[in-house]
């Protein structure tokens, strides 16, 4: 059975039990499935499920996962706008719940998505506030937020 096929098999014995937060990491995992599979509206179908069912439930971290998962997706489709909305609310839950890791990786998403909208300034002001969260919590991301902060550097001084 494929991947595909046997996350769509959970989200339906999911569903069919009524277990709501079953079906939450379901539709989760079957939007990250679509990602790869470079189908991002799907799984932004996915992400908007799952984000129903976390609010609904009230659980915060998966409500934050939603939504980051979704900033990422809109930002395959090239809805950056969108994309950096949805980032700035991940980030927000993030630190309401106290989640460093998420924080730091949200700023680190959403300064990706500014560099890209050509807004170098915010990126390399979101990407210096990741890195030092970063280096606060010796996250494994600190080394890819350091090569992209001066790759942005080295662009900067020869623009």
């Amino acid at each position: 059975m494929s991947e595909l096929r046997w996350l769509e098999r959970q989200l339906e014995i999911a569903r069919k039990a009524d277990d709501r937060q079953s079906e939450g990491h379901a539709l989760g995992d079957l939007g990250l499935a679509y990602i790869e599979l470079r189908d991002a509206h799907r799984a932004i179908q996915c992400f908007e499920q799952w984000l129903v069912i976390a609010r609904e439930t009230g659980d915060r971290s998966q409500e934050c996962g939603a939504v980051g998962f979704l900033g990422s997706a809109y930002s395959c489709v090239g809805n950056m706008r969108r994309g950096i909305e949805l980032y700035k609310q991940a980030i927000s839950v993030a630190t309401e719940i106290g989640d460093l890791h998420r924080v730091a990786g949200g700023l680190f998403n959403m300064s990706l998505m500014l560099g890209a909208s050509g807004d170098h300034i915010q990126a390399v002001t979101n990407a210096s506030a990741a890195l030092a969260i970063c280096e606060h919590i010796k996250s494994p991301l600190v080394e890819r937020v350091r090569q992209q902060l001066a790759e942005w550097r080295a662009a900067g001084e020869s623009g």
